[in-house]
């Protein structure tokens, strides 16, 4: 049988070939500024510190000096090809994890492409078929390392369950904190480690309580969950310590409690004021809904006869200007009526939104939940839809049947012969879809499952089937 060892040679072309791949973008393209690029060039205080650090360590290297052709300044060329940097090298890393265990050139050369060609793709679809019109890794935004970091995170997450390795553990914990301290969506990372431990180390270890080899899962479990608790605290030290460099108060950045706030509003009624005893909060809870209600902003504008694809659309086209628009100005506009407002510290200023916010959060969560799960299950999924293509009527079928094929495949590879290499795959898939379903149960509960919200797992679905499907091909 002819080797499918993965050799030097090989190594180096797929890592020449991502180069040149992810290169190529930030070379055309240039950095490309988006809605929110200047919270994080600023350092706003509701962005987690990761993200500014990075942009703020290459403004110190490379200077502000524009690039004719671009006309930005030359520290964010330098971000936009470093981040391609890292993506082509987290692609390169998932190629050469999957197709380590091939047996044949054949095989080692399709398990390359199902590595590869997937996360190629995502790309290609965002710069010539989405409206963005742009690669994420071009982009001076969080997703232009999340994603990267995220598929890094997979690969030593699935190589730490695999081989139970101290150094595929170490790396994992490394990039839960960075993933946690760029974006408070990539929570998800530790959700995953802590999923992983329930639902692919528990059974293990339940199996092989009467064996040998039974300490070794209980004890994988306890350093995984460790890890990912490690992480946290770092990430949080990170955090408060930035602040506490800039405004002397050691605490985390601000803007954590507006996201459930906007959903919570859109699916109250106005007796939910009720809930509310500060008489102060009581009026501008009311202002705040009222505003929304004359906007048509609320769950029942999207209409009784709305199906779950118009409730998610009407609820996604409402969330940021009940947050931005109406919520905040109401609040910010007590704030400036205090007068400890005029000269106060920015970071107390808007930690003293943030406690109005989480006020309000409090008392609506006591409200009738039977809107906010129905849009939280509908926000699920359209999370799962998005993460594999994009919803529309027709796609949502298609989506489903991918789902369906998606599980046969993990089902028949599963009940294959359970050797290390079969299974393998198997135990790939689970990782992934672990980190697809609790991406979507996170992000549908605070926020609207947009497509760039679910990108993070769009690649590493293809991935992963494209895996089991070679793998349950092979003799």
């Amino acid at each position: 049988m002819k080797t499918g060892k993965i050799t030097t040679a090989n190594k180096t072309v797929l890592a020449l070939a991502n180069a040149v791949f992810y290169l190529a973008f930030p070379i055309l393209d240039g950095p490309v500024i988006c809605r929110d690029s200047n919270s994080y060039i600023t350092a706003d205080v509701s962005r987690e510190p990761l993200y500014p650090l990075f942009l703020g360590a290459l403004r110190r290297m490379f200077g502000e000096t524009p690039v004719p052709r671009y006309g930005q300044p030359l520290y964010l060329f330098a971000a936009v090809i470093l981040q391609s940097v890292l993506a082509a090298f987290a692609v390169y890393a998932l190629s050469v994890c999957m197709a380590g265990i091939a047996r044949s050139r054949v095989e080692k050369a399709v398990l390359l492409a199902a590595g590869t060609l997937p996360q190629w793709g995502v790309a290609l679809l965002n710069r010539f078929a989405a409206e963005r019109r742009s690669c994420y890794t071009e982009c001076i935004m969080t997703e232009g390392l999340g994603i990267s970091l995220f598929i890094l995170f997979i690969v030593c997450l699935f190589r730490f369950e695999e081989e139970g390795r101290r150094r595929d553990l170490i790396y994992t914990g490394i990039l839960i904190f960075l993933c946690v301290s760029l974006r408070k969506q990539l929570l998800v990372t530790a959700l995953t480690a802590v999923g992983v431990c329930l639902f692919v180390q528990l059974p293990r270890a339940v199996r092989t309580r009467k064996t040998a080899a039974c300490a070794r899962p209980w004890r994988e479990i306890l350093q995984l969950m460790l890890t990912a608790l490690a992480a946290l605290l770092c990430s949080f030290l990170l955090d408060a310590g930035f602040n506490f460099s800039r405004y002397g108060i050691f605490t985390p950045h601000t803007g954590n409690y507006m996201g459930i706030d906007c959903v919570l509003i859109y699916t109250s009624e106005a007796k939910d004021a009720e809930l509310i005893s500060d008489p102060e909060l009581r009026s501008m809870f009311s202002q705040i809904r009222e505003q929304a209600a004359d906007r048509k902003l609320l769950y029942g504008d999207a209409g009784s006869d709305a199906d779950w694809v118009a409730l998610t659309e009407h609820f996604s086209d409402s969330y940021d200007v009940i947050g931005y628009d109406i919520m905040n100005p109401v609040f910010t506009a007590y704030l400036n009526r205090s007068e400890s407002a005029d000269g106060q510290n920015k970071l107390r200023y808007y930690r003293d939104l943030d406690g109005l916010e989480k006020e309000l959060r409090n008392c609506l969560l006591r409200q009738d939940r039977e809107k906010f799960f129905n849009l939280w299950l509908q926000n699920i999924r359209k999370g799962f839809v998005n993460t594999v293509l994009k919803v529309g009527h027709t796609a949502n079928w298609a989506a489903l049947v991918l789902y369906i094929v998606f599980f046969i495949l993990l089902a028949a590879q599963g009940m294959r012969k359970k050797d290390a290499r079969m299974q393998r795959p198997v135990l790939f898939a689970l990782t992934v879809v672990l980190a697809v379903a609790l991406n979507a149960v996170t992000v549908g509960a605070v926020i609207f499952p947009q497509t760039r919200y679910m990108i993070y797992g769009m690649g590493l679905f293809y991935s992963a089937a494209g895996y089991l499907a070679v793998l349950r091909a092979a003799r």
